[in-house]
Order: structure tokens, then sequence, then C-alpha cells
């Protein structure tokens, strides 16, 4: 099961945030939901 979520899902939500909100959450072999979308494109 994952155990962090990156909320990329949210239009309203900055992707400068969704990075900051994994880094600060992720740890040695955590699990980051990330979704499909229009932000990934540019990473």
């Amino acid at each position: 099961m994952w155990d962090v979520l990156s909320y990329d899902f949210d239009a309203g939500v900055k992707p400068e945030k969704v990075l900051d909100n994994v880094i600060r959450n992720a740890g040695n072999g955590s699990i980051v939901v990330m979704h499909d979308s229009i932000k990934a494109e540019k990473i």
C-alpha cells in the first residue's frame, strides 16, 4: 500500500507544492502515489 499521496491530481496545487509534499513525507521504502497528468508533462 502507498504511504505518500502527492496531491498531483488537484489542479489547484502547483507542481512545486507537489514536489515539496513528496520530499517532506517520503522516506526510505516509501511508496508514492502520483497520477498521469498534465503537470507531469514538463518533468
